[in-house]
C-alpha cells in the first residue's frame, strides 16, 4: 500500500515483475501520456532612439498561455491506475528601458530600469477513475484522491548600471551595480481522501484481495465503515517581499593580439519564494515553512582565451562559487497520506569550484573539430538536516555533493562539409561522457546514476537556396543505458523501490526541415 491512502497499483499488476527488469527499454503503462497547449500568445517590441551622447532602448514583452497534461503516474498495467493531471495558465509582462552611451572616448556606460509581472495558476490532481468508492462521491466522477492548487502573483523591479573604462590599450575595467525588489503573493489549497479498508483490514485480508485480483472488494472480516473520507482539506495564503543589492567587478588584459586574461568578482541573488500546494506551513511555529529566503552568491572567476595560428581557439576558466541559503528542492513525505511532495528549503552554505576548457580546431577547410571538458566539485559546508524517506529518519548531509552535479563531463564533436553540386553534404558526429551523479542530497548508492556515454551521427544535405534540409541520423548508436533523465527511489512505506525512465535507445531516423 502507499502509506494509508490508496491501494498500490503495483500490488495488482498483471505481471509479477515490471518489464523493465528484463528489458529496460520496455515500459509498463496503462496509456500514452499527453501534453496539450490550449492557447499561446506572445508579443515583443523593441524601440531604439538615437540622441547626442546616448541612445534610449525600450523593450516590451507579453505572453498569455495555458497547457494541460495527463500521464500514467504509477507506471504499471494494473486494475488500479493512478492518473496524474496537471494544468497551468499564466500571463506575463516585461518592460525594460536602457540608456546607453554612444560617444567616443575611453569610458562608456549603461543605466537601465526593469519590470516583470506574472500571474500563474496551476492545479494538480491524482485520480483513480476505476475506484467506485471515489467516483461515488459527489462531484468526483474522475476518482480524484489527491488534489492541490497553487496560485501566484509576483512582480519584480530593478534598477542597474554599468561603467566600462578602457584604462590602457591592453587593460579594460568594468563595474556594475543592481538593486532589485520582488513581491510575491500566493494562495494554495489541498484535499486528500483516505481509504478506510486499509485502516481496518490486516495484511492477510489485503493479501486475499491481491490473490483475487479484486482491489475494491471487501475481504472477510473487514468492513468499509465510512468508505472514503476526506482526511486533509485546507487552504493557506502567503505574501512576502525581498530585496537585494548585487555588484560586479571585471578586469581583462590583452597579452597580445591573440590572447587575453580576465578576472571577475561578482555577487548574485535569487529571490525567495513559496512552494505552493502542499500546505507545508506549520501554524504552531513562528516561521513560515512554505517560504524560502533569498539565495545569495559570491562568485570568483579567472580565465584565459587565445587563438593559435589561424585554426585553433582555446578558452579556459576556473571558478569558485560561495553560496549562502542555496534554494534546494527536497522530497517530503506525509506519513499519514503517503503522498510525497516537493519542498523548497535553504541550505546554509554550499561551495562549488571547478574549471572548463573549450576548444575549436579548423583542421582543414572542410573539417572542424570541437572538444570541451569540465570539472566541478560541490559540497554542503555546514550542518543541513534533511528527512530521508528511505529510512524515515532525519540525516545531516554536511559534506555531501549537490545532486545532478557530475564531477567530469567531456564532449568531442566534429563536422565535415563537402560541396556537392548546388549545395553541401554535411557529416556531423558527437561523443559525450557524463560522470556519476547523485539524484538526491543523501549521495547514497541506491540514488546514484552511474556514468554513461553517448554517440550520435548525422548526414545532411543543404542546398545553396537554404530553403530546406534533408537529414538521416542515428542517436545513441552504442545503445547506452542510463536513467540520468528520470530516476528516483520511493520511501520506506513503499518498499524503497527504484523507478525511472531510460534515455532513448539506439534510434535511426530521417528529417525534412523547411525554412521560410
Amino acid at each position: 500500500k502507499l502509506g494509508e491512502i490508496v491501494v498500490n497499483p503495483e500490488a495488482f499488476a498483471l505481471l509479477a515483475q515490471a518489464p523493465g527488469q528484463s528489458d529496460p527499454f520496455k515500459l509498463s503503462s496503462d496509456f500514452q501520456g499527453s501534453v496539450e497547449v490550449n492557447d499561446a500568445k506572445a508579443y515583443q517590441s523593441t524601440l531604439t532612439i538615437e540622441l547626442d551622447g546616448f541612445n534610449i532602448k525600450m523593450l516590451n514583452g507579453y505572453t498569455d498561455q495555458s497547457w494541460y497534461s495527463e500521464k500514467d503516474f504509477d507506471g504499471t498495467v494494473s486494475p488500479v491506475s493512478f492518473v496524474e493531471k496537471i494544468g497551468q495558465a499564466e500571463k506575463t509582462q516585461q518592460h525594460e528601458i536602457q540608456f546607453i552611451s554612444n560617444s567616443d572616448g575611453d569610458i562608456d556606460w549603461l543605466v537601465g530600469l526593469f519590470y516583470y509581472d506574472i500571474e500563474l495558476d496551476q492545479p494538480y490532481t491524482l485520480a483513480d477513475a476505476g475506484n467506485p468508492f471515489l467516483t461515488s462521491l459527489d462531484g468526483n466522477s474522475s476518482g480524484i484522491f489527491y488534489t492541490q492548487t497553487g496560485q501566484l502573483d509576483a512582480s519584480s523591479m530593478a534598477v542597474y548600471g554599468q561603467l566600462n573604462w578602457q584604462a590602457t590599450d591592453k587593460l579594460n575595467l568594468s563595474v556594475g551595480l543592481r538593486y532589485s525588489e520582488d513581491e510575491k503573493e500566493g494562495y494554495e489549497s489541498q484535499d486528500v481522501f483516505y481509504d478506510s479498508v486499509l485502516d481496518f483490514c490486516d495484511e492477510v485480508a489485503f493479501a486475499g484481495l491481491v490473490a483475487a485480483n479484486d482491489p475494491y472488494g471487501t475481504p472477510t472480516g473487514c468492513s468499509r465503515s465510512g468508505a472514503y473520507l476526506a482526511a486533509v482539506s485546507g487552504t493557506d495564503t502567503h505574501k512576502e517581499n525581498w530585496d537585494a543589492v548585487d555588484w560586479r567587478v571585471n578586469a581583462s588584459y590583452d597579452l597580445n593580439d591573440d590572447s587575453l586574461l580576465y578576472a571577475t568578482i561578482s555577487s548574485g541573488s535569487k529571490p525567495g519564494g513559496f512552494r505552493l500546494g502542499a500546505l507545508q506551513n506549520d501554524p504552531a511555529t513562528a516561521a513560515n515553512e512554505s517560504v524560502v529566503d533569498n539565495e545569495e552568491l559570491i562568485a570568483y572567476e579567472i580565465g584565459y582565451k587565445t587563438t593559435v595560428g589561424d585554426s585553433l581557439s582555446i578558452s579556459t576558466a576556473a571558478y569558485f562559487y560561495d553560496y549562502s541559503d542555496l534554494q534546494v528542492e527536497l522530497a517530503i513525505l506525509d506519513p499519514d497520506s503517503g503522498i510525497v511532495t516537493a519542498k523548497l528549503d535553504n541550505a546554509p552554505s554550499v561551495d562549488i569550484y571547478g574549471f572548463e576548457v573549450e576548444s575549436t580546431w579548423a583542421a582543414t577547410e572542410k573539417l572542424t573539430v570541437l572538444a570541451n571538458y569540465s570539472y566541478i566539485n560541490s559540497e554542503y559546508k555546514d550542518d543541513f538536516f534533511v528527512s530521508d524517506n528511505k529510512t524515515n529518519t532525519v540525516r545531516n548531509v554536511k559534506g555531501n555533493e549537490l545532486n545532478r552535479a557530475p564531477n567530469n563531463k567531456f564532449t568531442l564533436a566534429g563536422y565535415y562539409v563537402q560541396p556537392v553540386g548546388d549545395g553541401d553534404l554535411v557529416f556531423t558526429a558527437n561523443y559525450s561522457y557524463i560522470d556519476d551523479q547523485y539524484m538526491t542530497v543523501f549521495n547514497d548508492d541506491i540514488e546514484t546514476v552511474e556514468s554513461y556515454e553517448q554517440l550520435n551521427a548525422r548526414i545532411s544535405w543543404q542546398p545553396a537556396s537554404e530553403k530546406y534540409e534533408v537529414s538521416i541520423y542515428g542517436a545513441n548508436l552504442t545503445d547506452e543505458l542510463s536513467f540520468a533523465n528520470d530516476y528516483g527511489v520511493t520511501g520506506l512505506d513503499d518498499g524503497v523501490r527504484r523507478n525511472g525512465r531510460p534515455i532513448n535507445p539506439r534510434t535511426y531516423g530521417m528529417e525534412l526541415a523547411l525554412f521560410f
